[in-house]
């Protein structure tokens, strides 16, 4: 082989034995969400000034794990996207699901149980 072809391959090999694990955890994840549907929308709760929703999401990774639950702020009556990747705000495994209670517009009080 040609040294350039040697080299080349080289960085490629490289580069893909870094990105292999993110490209599996990404991989794995989008099909695990496709499969169980992402998880469900346990509560929803409306800001006192009805600009956003509170919306507690309840997915279940699987047999060996306990329910992992995500808090996301959407504008109301918003569905909450996976794939549009909007941000959790909280996300849990620990203790019962999350409850949310709006102290006013602008204060969110947030039980992990």
């Amino acid at each position: 082989m040609k040294r350039k072809t040697v080299v080349l391959v080289a960085i490629l090999a490289y580069i893909f034995g870094i990105a292999t694990p993110y490209i599996i955890w990404y991989g794995f994840g989008v099909v695990g969400y496709l499969w169980s549907g992402g998880g469900h929308e346990v509560s929803r709760r409306t800001s006192p000034d009805s600009v956003l929703d509170a919306v507690v999401i309840e997915d279940d990774p699987g047999a060996m794990s306990s329910f992992i639950y995500y808090l996301y702020l959407v504008p109301k009556g918003t569905k909450v996207s996976y794939f549009k990747c909007d941000p959790y705000i909280v996300n849990t495994s620990e203790g019962d699901e999350l409850e949310v209670i709006w102290q006013n517009p602008h204060f969110l009080e947030v039980d992990a149980g």
